[in-house]
């Protein structure tokens, strides 16, 4: 512990720019001015000035680093201008530091006041703070206290008659908690299923269930409420039937439960919902500095991280990392998280965890409520109804960015672990919704690429080439290119109706019919990988040929019936123009990015690569010299006539046409044309 005396002058500090410190936050400002101190024995000799910014920094710099050798060679960044500073400090890793005040105790503006983690996220410690949550959602949040008369079909009753068990009621109009969790790899002999249904319903020992059932069935009585719904027991688990009509519930069952609970931290049923922080995030160090007569104390601690930060997630919050539980946690009307440092309240005007709570019961807000560094992804989504035309396509393109990345344990489930969300969105859109792409907004939602995480050969799903569904499991990312009008989806055709959303269905046989420049063109990837495609098995860096020589839509289908369009490019230095025969031939550099695994060599990924099709969509307009993006075709065998021919699509690409910017509205290169994408 340290004890300081210092008064503060009015003379401006040049290392920590403490008289900043105390002004009003620049609400106009995010994410604030970052500073940074790089070297260790500038902010030493500032301390022996007395300035009150740089001892607390220079507490958070020894505290870190005990070692003085090292200490030397760290530096430091720190952000003055938010509500909440924080502290980076560059050694070999990056360590984040919270410093902060308790609550009702003298602060500094910019430093937040928060709270000390207990040691437990057992409800020993927590159920106060917990029902202090529930108690001010209910007074303070209307749009949190709407009441309806849904009730799911099947409802698990924890006071029954018979003592320790649980048993699977079906009874009307009643206030019900659902559970949000990792199925992993284990199994109750419980889970319900055709056979076993009948003794189910008579009653289940609560003690032959799972870790994390027992836990859950703990918390909801301890919050007062009697039923409990779980899906391992409220399906039946081999009856496709009653499967697909609890699945097509799921917005319902979600969004008209009292609360949701979430075994965040454990990664299967076995794990149950409690856990004890590291030391790091409950021992804070403790520090007193006068300044001016007043007595401050401040603590110090790791920074804990929170859902959606951008840490890897699965280590601390398995449960953030499946895709079936991201739809649980938006869909729910209020969000109790049981992680592995700490507890975390989400509702639909507020969010709260324990590490931060202060003067109120919910985290400070500077607008629109959310963790720090984290999108408000809940918050926008309780609001749909509020949202303009173009932030309701953008929020739909953020959660599918955020749901693509994560795990399923059955590839067929990539859209119905969506459906609920996306019925929420059709009653906003009122449009069409088809493998997971609005129709309203055709042109923009299939103009994504994937960010190009390893896969196993062939297509994850079936389905149409032109969906995000269908492609490797990998983030989705949609470029921030403007799309050119020459590029436009002129129809739809789906093979099979889909009946409003039932979204199990992948639009097999469904079609769509584009208008737009393609261009035959040859993607060479070099021979030596660098460190994003050793990263991103399914990108490659590239050199792009472009044929200039226009083709007719007769010429191109002949051509691609008889033989290629291209001769096999020889590998010609960067940013070169060429010639080869007659054929003007232009050679630049890109990014291809991958749709899904289809090469088993890279010989047989470069022979697919000579001759393929570019559809060209539009260019990065903050670029100079231009860069243009669009999607990578080639014809599917069997699946033309004489008038059009069949692609599919494969990829996406970028590359640098050498252009200037001022040329970006000129006509695309490549010939006008009207095709199909299966």
């Amino acid at each position: 512990m340290a004890e300081s005396s210092i008064s503060v002058t009015s003379l401006p500090c040049a290392v920590c720019k403490f008289e900043k410190w105390n002004t009003e936050v620049e609400s106009s400002n995010k994410f604030g001015h970052e500073h940074t101190i790089e070297k260790y024995e500038d902010l030493q000799k500032s301390v022996l000035s007395g300035c009150p910014g740089c001892i607390i920094l220079h507490e958070a710099w020894v505290w870190c680093i005990p070692d003085q050798h090292l200490r030397s060679k760290a530096w430091l960044a720190f952000n003055i201008d938010t509500s909440k500073m924080y502290f980076h400090l560059f050694t070999e890793h990056v360590l984040d530091v919270d410093i902060f005040t308790l609550s009702g105790q003298p602060r500094i503006k910019h430093i937040a006041s928060a709270s000390l983690l207990p040691p437990s996220t057992e409800l020993r410690y927590n159920l106060s703070r917990i029902q202090s949550w529930i108690e001010a959602c209910e007074r303070l949040h209307k749009r949190c206290s709407v009441v309806t008369e849904f009730t799911p079909f099947r409802l698990l009753d924890l006071q029954t008659d018979i003592q320790d068990c649980i048993k699977l009621v079906n009874v009307p109009n009643v206030r019900y908690v659902c559970l949000s969790h990792c199925w992993g790899s284990t199994r109750s002999k419980h889970l319900t299923k055709r056979e076993n249904l009948l003794a189910n319903q008579s009653g289940i020992p609560l003690l032959e269930l799972p870790k994390t059932f027992q836990d859950a069935v703990h918390v909801t009585k301890a919050l007062g409420i009697r039923y409990l719904w779980i899906d391992t027991f409220c399906i039946i688990q081999d009856d496709e039937k009653d499967w697909e009509t609890q699945a097509s519930l799921m917005a319902a069952i979600y969004e008209n439960a009292y609360i949701t609970i979430a075994a965040g931290s454990s990664d299967d049923d076995d794990g149950g919902f409690f856990a004890e922080p590291r030391d790091a995030y409950t021992k804070a160090y403790k520090f007193h500095l006068d300044v001016n007569g007043i007595d401050h104390e401040f603590y110090m601690r790791y920074a804990v991280p929170h859902p959606g930060e951008g840490w890897p997630v699965g280590r601390l919050l398995p449960l953030m990392t499946r895709a079936w539980t991201m739809q649980e946690r938006l869909l729910a009307k209020r969000y109790l998280c049981f992680g592995h440092n700490e507890i975390f309240w989400e509702c639909q005007e507020d969010v709260s965890c324990s590490c931060t709570i202060a003067e109120g019961p919910f985290n400070p807000c500077d607008g629109e409520p959310k963790f720090h560094g984290c999108e408000p992804l809940k918050y926008k989504s309780s609001l749909l109804n509020n949202l303009s035309s173009n932030d309701l396509a953008t929020l739909w393109r953020d959660l599918v960015h955020e749901y693509s990345g994560r795990n399923l344990t059955k590839s067929s489930d990539k859209l119905p672990a969506l459906a609920g969300l996306a019925e929420k969105f059709q009653r906003v859109f009122n449009c069409g919704y088809l493998a997971g792409l609005w129709m309203n907004n055709i042109r923009e939602d299939v103009s994504w690429r994937t960010s190009g995480n390893d896969a196993p050969f062939g297509r994850m799903r079936k389905g149409p080439s032109w969906s995000w569904a269908t492609a490797c499991e990998s983030p989705i990312i949609w470029p921030p290119i403007k799309l050119h009008k020459t590029f436009q989806v002129t129809s739809t055709s789906i093979h099979k109706e889909i009946n409003g959303l039932t979204v199990h269905e992948y639009a097999k046989g469904s079609h769509l019919t584009i208008r737009g420049f393609i261009q035959p063109i040859s993607i060479q990837t070099y021979v030596n990988r660098d460190e994003l495609e050793k990263v991103y098995p399914l990108v490659r860096r590239c050199q792009v040929v472009e044929w200039a020589r226009r083709h007719s839509e007769h010429s191109q289908l002949l051509a691609r019936r008889f033989g290629s369009l291209v001769k096999h490019a020889e590998r010609k230095p960067r940013d070169k123009a060429i010639e080869m025969d007659n054929d003007q031939e232009q050679t630049m550099y890109g990014t291809f990015f991958a749709d899904y695994r289809f090469w088993e060599t890279e010989e047989e990924l470069r022979g697919t690569l000579q001759h393929v099709y570019f559809l060209f969509l539009g260019s990065e307009t903050d670029t100079d010299p231009l860069w243009i993006d669009g999607m990578i075709l080639r014809p599917r065998s069997g699946q033309w006539d004489e008038s059009n021919v069949c692609y599919e699509r494969i990829g996406w690409l970028r590359y640098c046409t050498l252009d200037s910017v001022t040329e970006s509205d000129r006509t695309p290169r490549g010939t006008q044309s009207t095709i199909t994408l299966l």
